[in-house]
């Protein structure tokens, strides 16, 4: 009967470091998937700027653009900027969406370092 409880112990363990592995590895994708959603938005509005700004239309406010690039949008900022040709003269929007890009793939490699296994 000790024995069985020996191995019991040791089961909930490993069990326990399993759970806490997964909910980890949950943490690390939720960072990544966060990411990727909040370039995406930005991608699409930059591209959406940039139509409006041709039609002369309502436009997306530039803080808008800016606080999406800075605050997770950056990768999609800086594709917007790239494939719409939108905004590439203005130093603010090369300044903010390079910080951006600095932090958010050190957040991601900072993530992968600590977080996982």
């Amino acid at each position: 009967r000790a024995v069985c409880k020996h191995y019991d112990k040791k089961f909930i363990q490993i069990n326990q470091i399993c759970l806490e592995n997964k909910l980890i590895m949950l943490i690390f994708i939720a960072i990544c998937v966060a990411i990727a959603a909040i370039s995406l938005v930005n991608f699409i509005l930059y591209a959406l700027d940039k139509r409006a700004a041709q039609r002369g239309e309502w436009r997306v406010p530039e803080r808008v653009l800016l606080s999406l690039s800075f605050f997770g949008g950056a990768a999609g900022g800086i594709a917007g900027m790239i494939f719409c040709r939108h905004k590439t003269r203005k130093p603010l929007f090369i300044a903010v969406n390079a910080l951006g890009i600095i932090w958010q793939a050190a957040a991601i490699i900072f993530a992968a370092i600590y977080l996982l296994p």
